[in-house]
Formats: structure tokens, C-alpha cells, sequence
């Protein structure tokens, strides 16, 4: 499976930011959703017709594949720079994205190691100064 769409790529790493602590928190499911509700109600406005449920869906599985296969850092790191590429590197695009990977890292009260190494790493890639 591939993704085709930033929407994909997003929820594909904040699933994959959620997961580096060793579990997804409930909280951090409900914060999932709620920008996944609040994306597709933009969209709505916009005229953007993407299923942002949809683009949830096929990150799960896609998340789910890499887990079994051994390979959800390296899809991460693939999913940073192709994410970031297809918005032309925009660092105000970026910036929105990246604490949209901060709220979910946030969502359970605690940052985790394995949170905070994501989310470095995605910062140095994008190039985000906090």
C-alpha cells in the first residue's frame, strides 16, 4: 500500500508519533480525531472534497503494514520528506503540521523519549524553529 495525499502522510505520522512511546493513549486517539473532524469540516468550507476519514483509514493500515513488516521508522522518515515535498517545502504548512505532531505527542500529559525523538527529528528535517 502507498500513500497519495498529505492528509495521509499527516495522520500516518501522528500515529506513528502517538505509537513511539509504546502505546496510543485514548487521549491521544481523540485528539486524532478531533483534527481529523476539524480538517475535514475545513475542507467541507473550502470545497475540498478529500474524506479525511478515508485518508485516516488507509494511514491505519498503512501504519498497521509497516508494524508487521519491521518498518515504521523508515516509513516515517519517507513520510516526512514526501509530505513535505508535496506542500513545496512551505515552512508556514510545515509549521501547522508539526504542531499538529506536538498536540498529539501532548495529548496524554507526557512527552516520551521516543516522542520527543520524532518529533526532533521531523523538526530538523522541516527545518522548525521553536
Amino acid at each position: 500500500m502507498t500513500m497519495n495525499t498529505v492528509g495521509e502522510h499527516v495522520y500516518f505520522m501522528q500515529l506513528y508519533v502517538a505509537a513511539s512511546d509504546g502505546e496510543i493513549e485514548d487521549e491521544e486517539i481523540d485528539n486524532l480525531l478531533g483534527q481529523m473532524i476539524g480538517n475535514q469540516i475545513i475542507g467541507n468550507i473550502i470545497g475540498d472534497g478529500t474524506d479525511q476519514g478515508q485518508c485516516m483509514t488507509n494511514a491505519r493500515e498503512y501504519f498497521m503494514e509497516c508494524a508487521r513488516a519491521g518498518t515504521l521508522d523508515m516509513a516515517f522518515s519517507m513520510s516526512a520528506g514526501g509530505m513535505a515535498a508535496s506542500v513545496g517545502w512551505d515552512y508556514g504548512t510545515l509549521e501547522v503540521f508539526f504542531n499538529e505532531l506536538m498536540s498529539t505527542a501532548f495529548a496524554d500529559g507526557e512527552l516520551e523519549a521516543g516522542e520527543v525523538a520524532a518529533l526532533s527529528f521531523v523538526q530538523s528535517q522541516w527545518g522548525i524553529v521553536l
